[in-house]
């Protein structure tokens, strides 16, 4: 969708989000790349060569909890087609 409440990606990452987190991180790659590009981000060979690595991920997600034991985690989608 056009929102992230409309997103299908988002929401398969929310399945794995605690229900209480202190913070959270999203970042819709297929987004991303498009916005990147366009300000020349990719402009260098080297950076041309993290775009090209970029490409097979849909998107990150990142969370922190808080508690006795605080943590942190994250995880980047890559397809099976990917």
């Amino acid at each position: 969708g056009d929102t992230l409440a409309g997103s299908s990606d988002f929401a398969a990452a929310s399945e794995m989000i605690p229900d209480s987190v202190t913070g959270l991180f999203w970042l819709d790659i297929d987004q991303t790349i498009p916005l990147l590009d366009a300000a020349g981000a990719f402009d260098d060979p080297d950076a041309a060569e993290l775009k090209a690595n970029m490409e097979p991920i849909d998107w990150i997600v990142g969370w922190s909890t808080a508690g006795d034991t605080p943590t942190s985690e994250i995880f980047v989608h890559v397809p099976e087609n990917g």
